[in-house]
C-alpha cells in the first residue's frame, strides 16, 4: 500500500461524477437495507403461498449455472403468477450458491448502465463468479421495430418475464416467458431458455472478472445496428 493507511484504500472506480445530458442534474446512487429475522420471511413467503417453491429451489444443489438459471426462474415465474408483476432482482453466486440479492431501482435505461458500474464493485468484494438479473422487459419482433426504436415505444412490443445470467467461466443465459393478461389473470407462455440476445449492462462485471465481453453480443449489435441503418 505504499504509504497510504488501509482506510484509503478504494476502489479502482474513478472519481468522477456522474451528470445526465438532458438537464445537467447530478446523478446520484442511494442503498437501503431492511433487516428482517428469518421467521419474518418465512411468514411472509408463507402468506403469499411460494414458501415450498422458494425454499426447493434455493435449497437445492446444482451441478452447473445452466441448471441454476432454468430453476430460479421457474421460481420467479411462481412468484409472478402470484404477485402479477416482478420487480428487478440481481442475484450474486458464488460456486453455484446464492451469496446476495438485492432489487434495482432505476426509471430508464440509462441509469440502470450506471448502476450496473457501481454493482460491478459487489462482485470484486464478494468474489461472485456468477450474476443473474429478472425482472420484466419489453419485447418487440426485430422487423417491427424502426430505426434506433426500442421494444418498450413499439406499438407491437410485448410483455415478457426475463432472466439474464452470466458468469465468469460460461457462456451467458437468457431465459423469457410471454406474458399474456386478461384482465387481472396473468399467465406467462412456455419458458425459452438461452434465448439470443445481448446484456451489455453485465459488461462492468465482465470487467472486474478480467474478462472480455462474450463475442456473441457484439455479433448481435452488428446485426441491429445494420438493421437499424436499413431502417
Amino acid at each position: 500500500m505504499g504509504w497510504r493507511f488501509p482506510c484509503m484504500i478504494a476502489h479502482e472506480l474513478p472519481r468522477t461524477g456522474d451528470f445526465s445530458l438532458a438537464d445537467g442534474s447530478r446523478i446520484e446512487f442511494e442503498v437501503k437495507h431492511k433487516r428482517v429475522t428469518r421467521a419474518e420471511v418465512e411468514e411472509l413467503l408463507r402468506k403469499r403461498g411460494v414458501d415450498v417453491v422458494i425454499k426447493a429451489v434455493m435449497g437445492r444443489e446444482y451441478k452447473d449455472y445452466p441448471e441454476l438459471a432454468a430453476g430460479y426462474f421457474e421460481m420467479c415465474k411462481a412468484v409472478f403468477l402470484k404477485d402479477g408483476y416482478h420487480v428487478s432482482i440481481l442475484f450474486l453466486f458464488r460456486d453455484l450458491k446464492p451469496i446476495n440479492q438485492m432489487q434495482l431501482i432505476v426509471e430508464n435505461t440509462q441509469q440502470k448502465y450506471l448502476l450496473m458500474r457501481q454493482l460491478a464493485n459487489e462482485v470484486t468484494k464478494t468474489g461472485a463468479d456468477a450474476a443473474m438479473i429478472v425482472g420484466e422487459s419489453w419485447m418487440a419482433p426485430a422487423e417491427s421495430l424502426r430505426a434506433y426504436e426500442r421494444p418498450a415505444e413499439s406499438p407491437k412490443r410485448a410483455e415478457a418475464l426475463t432472466a439474464n445470467l452470466v458468469s465468469k467461466t460460461g457462456d451467458p443465459i437468457d431465459c423469457m416467458a410471454l406474458i399474456h393478461r386478461n384482465g387481472g389473470v396473468v399467465s406467462p407462455v412456455e419458458t425459452v431458455i438461452n434465448a439470443s440476445g445481448a446484456s451489455f449492462e453485465f459488461a462492468p462485471f465482465y470487467h472486474a472478472w478480467g474478462l472480455p465481453i462474450p463475442p456473441s453480443w457484439i455479433d448481435t449489435s452488428k446485426a441491429v445496428m445494420a438493421r437499424a441503418r436499413r431502417g
